[in-house]
């Protein structure tokens, strides 16, 4: 699904054409187990969530033009991005995003049985019989309006009185949402804390690797496992490159090009057969992955070499 599609599954939602509502749900987390929550709320509220939910995803996809939307696997460095999960193996603690549809058999919450100190996130599934999605944003300790830490008073009447019950803030936004099957990644700060992403990005940048050995450009591939094995954020930057069309050229090509370049000359050394590199600096691994990515580029009108760690490419057809 690419962002046109995405924004047509999302228009009939916010377009005031059918009749949409909000469910929350609670995540708890007890004793390392995620536990799902109904959560009994007033029409009113219920109404506030569902018109929350319409002005983020108004705001986040509807009217924001300049929004990009990637594949995860994309190392990309933009701000205003939103992702699509696009890897096979998904974090067993996402399963929620399937059991919260499973009409009843999730409990209500009880205020006599549960806690709200377990709250780990809040859910909401949107929509009505014949469309919905479902989000989830992770809930934090500064979230909590808890009575012990303040003292919060409010006006009733002609006076003021303290607030009575412990309570939370459902910001607007969210982490993360399933639509059409398809999961999207807006804060991917909270995948990779808070649910085991990191084992998914080991699985995948070692079957990289296995790809980058195959290649015979690299002469120290051991080396470079390790380095891997010992960098999460390098791993993110293997799999981001591992469409790569540099690991089909000759190698003769890629060195060539290398030798040229005012920079990576430098840092990217040869062995002495000179067939492969040998990447024996920290530095080396890294520039090696942006080569990799085609990150370096020469300007056709000014002819100036330029690093772009974020790329659209041109279209044929586009006016």
């Amino acid at each position: 699904m690419n962002k046109q599609q995405l924004i047509e599954k999302l228009t009939p939602y916010v377009n005031g054409e059918h009749q949409i509502s909000a469910v929350l749900y609670f995540l708890l987390k007890v004793d390392d187990e995620l536990i799902l929550k109904k959560v009994d709320v007033s029409n009113e509220l219920q109404q506030k969530i569902t018109n929350q939910f319409i002005s983020f995803v108004n705001d986040k996809f509807i009217n924001n033009d300049d929004l990009s939307y990637l594949n995860l696997s994309t190392h990309d460095e933009r701000k205003n991005i939103a992702y699509r999960y696009d890897f096979e193996q998904i974090p067993e603690e996402l399963d929620f995003f399937n059991d919260v549809n499973r009409v009843g058999e999730i409990d209500t919450f009880n205020f006599g049985e549960d806690f709200l100190d377990d709250l780990f996130g809040h859910i909401t599934v949107v929509g009505n019989e014949e469309f919905k999605l479902t989000t989830f944003r992770k809930h934090h300790p500064i979230d909590f309006v808890k009575r012990d830490r303040r003292l919060y008073i409010f006006p009733a009447a002609e006076r003021f009185v303290e607030m009575q019950r412990d309570g939370f803030i459902l910001n607007k936004g969210y982490d993360l949402i399933k639509v059409n099957g398809d999961l999207i990644v807006i804060s991917l700060k909270t995948l990779e804390k808070y649910f085991s992403f990191d084992k998914v990005l080991e699985v995948e940048s070692e079957e990289f690797l296995v790809t980058i050995e195959a290649s015979n450009f690299i002469e120290n591939i051991d080396e470079l496992k390790e380095f891997a094995s010992l960098n999460k954020s390098y791993q993110r930057k293997l799999i981001g490159a591992k469409n790569t069309p540099v690991l089909g050229m000759q190698f003769n090509a890629v060195s060539s090009f290398v030798a040229t370049h005012p920079k990576l000359k430098n840092i990217l050394k040869l062995n002495e057969a000179k067939s492969a590199f040998n990447l024996s600096s920290a530095n080396s691994k890294k520039i090696f992955i942006k080569l990799l990515n085609d990150d370096y580029l020469n300007s056709d009108l000014t002819d100036l070499n330029y690093t772009a760690n974020s790329k659209d490419k041109i279209e044929v057809n586009e006016e």
